[in-house]
């Protein structure tokens, strides 16, 4: 079984590496495009960086994504019946107004399944708040430039630093302090864009999780921070849970990289009492105890999963389909050898048709195959 894992990651992380590097050109390409605007470029990054990341993890049969019925609506109680999608959930609000959507933080892969997902109901004009030091990661740091992130300048703490906030004091909680000035100029451009239709993404807890750094699933939540959710009453918004378990499962914390098998659930869930508050704090308050029913709802629920599915014939597929098209894609890396504009138009033609062959053979497979895993 070791073997078999370590095998998982290595293939998973092989296509992390190749669609971000190609992700990170594709998305230059896009901003240089004169006819765009800057907001209109970042809508674009958003879609092809979600549709990418989605692909990573349809390229691993074993790691599924599965929605799941908010546990509490009486009407879909029924074990087994599949819960509402992202699209769904958000298209079923009439009032029009800006999303503040909420992630619990459990593993390195949220930021790659929130992007998908988002992608996948339609919504590229999304942004994410993430701490200013990922921008300063090489590659992935130019890639949330590109797409319009904001940054949150919080400062290093007593716990820790801002790669380890716990630091090796059990039990003490981060210190999320921010640096005020730079936090006024981002809160401004924040509030312009929100104004202009566009949405955000916040992970609540500002952290992996406590119990995930333990090894444990996920069914406590840390205390929320306050400052997104005076963004969303500042801005009247509305709130929109993405609850997930089984992330730390696949990319466990401190692993290098992800890719084990399991199944990752989400629920998507309105919660329009949240930002009705008097107050950003109990604003935060009805959030987590909202979020967190949810999350340990799923806990109990499946707790008791296997890490995920191995059946021998899928695995067999789609490691001989994936070998072929990865070769193909090395292979088209060659003309940007050559000189001139023909030998970058040719390379983008050919990613874009390989990419178009990789989503129609993940869905048909999953499709074949949806009986089996589900």
């Amino acid at each position: 079984r070791m073997l078999l894992d370590t095998a998982c990651k290595v293939w998973f992380g092989t296509w992390v590496l190749v669609l971000v590097l190609n992700v990170r050109a594709l998305l230059g390409l896009i901003h240089s495009l004169p006819f765009l605007s800057k907001r209109q470029a970042e809508d674009w990054s958003h879609v092809v960086c979600g549709y990418m990341f989605r692909l990573s993890i349809g390229v691993c049969p074993w790691i599924r994504i599965k929605w799941e019925p908010i546990h509490n609506n009486n009407s879909n109680t029924k074990k087994g019946l599949s819960g509402e999608r992202l699209s769904q959930v958000l298209d079923k609000d009439t009032t029009q107004k800006p999303v503040l959507m909420l992630m619990n933080h459990c593993s390195f892969i949220d930021s790659l399944i929130a992007s998908a997902v988002l992608a996948q109901a339609g919504r590229g004009q999304f942004r994410f708040l993430m701490t200013e030091s990922l921008f300063h990661i090489p590659v992935w740091g130019t890639m949330c430039r590109y797409l319009g992130h904001f940054p949150v300048f919080a400062f290093a703490n007593k716990a820790g630093t801002l790669a380890d906030p716990l630091g090796t004091t059990e039990g003490k909680h981060e210190d999320f302090r921010v640096d005020k000035e730079k936090m006024q100029r981002v809160g401004r451009e924040i509030d312009a864009f929100v104004q202009s239709g566009g949405g955000l993404l916040i992970y609540p807890e500002g952290t992996i999780s406590r119990q995930v750094r333990k090894g444990l699933r996920v069914t406590e939540l840390l205390p929320f921070r306050y400052g997104g959710f005076a963004i969303g009453i500042r801005n009247k918004m509305r709130a929109v849970a993405l609850v997930a378990q089984g992330c730390e499962r696949v990319w466990p914390w401190k692993a290098g990289i992800g890719g084990l098998p399991g199944t990752i659930h989400l629920v998507a869930k309105p919660i329009p009492e949240c930002l009705e508050a008097p107050s950003h704090v109990e604003a935060s308050q009805r959030a987590k105890t909202s979020m967190e029913e949810e999350a340990v709802a799923l806990f109990a629920e499946y707790s008791t999963d296997e890490t995920g599915p191995y059946d021998p014939f899928i695995k067999a597929f789609h490691a001989v389909s994936g070998i072929l098209l990865f070769a193909i894609w090395a292979a088209m890396l060659l003309p940007l050898l050559c000189a001139g504009t023909c030998g970058l138009l040719v390379t983008c033609a050919a990613h874009l048709l390989v990419l178009l062959l990789l989503l129609l053979g993940c869905g048909s497979s999953k499709k074949k195959n949806k009986d089996k895993l589900e």
